[in-house]
């Protein structure tokens, strides 16, 4: 979600929703599967998540097949305010650009030790001092 790639959670009408939509359908079906009467008759689930409705046409969806309408918000649980994951994403991508710049600086830190050293067992020091921490 801090890389904007969630497919659990989502952003909906200014708040980050918990999409349990696919875990219903998964329940439903396991369900069927171990006690097939349950259900009363043999429920044949849709396709979840291949639509372009969203949530709630997977709700209709379930809904229909299961022979009792859902709300459109069925399964949708709101966490908190969108507002608040973008400064998590921001600086979720300030972590990692620091990181990517640590990782760029210290061969060139380590080169430059190396160069500006007079003596010559700096190499062998550095190695002794990097094997033992």
């Amino acid at each position: 979600m801090l890389n904007g790639d969630g497919k659990a959670l989502q952003t909906t009408d200014g708040q980050v929703v918990l999409n349990l939509v696919p875990l219903v359908s998964q329940v439903i079906q396991a369900v069927q599967e171990e006690a097939p009467g349950l259900l009363g008759k043999n429920v044949t689930l849709p396709g979840i998540g291949t639509s372009s409705g969203g949530p709630a046409a997977d709700c209709q969806k379930i809904g229909a097949a299961i022979g009792h309408p859902l709300p459109p918000d069925c399964g949708q649980v709101p966490l908190f305010p969108a507002k608040a994951l973008t400064g998590a994403q921001r600086a979720w991508r300030a972590f990692n650009g620091i990181v990517l710049v640590l990782l760029i600086l210290t061969p060139l830190v380590l080169i430059a030790a190396l160069w500006i050293s007079p003596r010559r067992r700096t190499l062998l020091q550095l190695t002794i001092g990097g094997c033992s921490a």
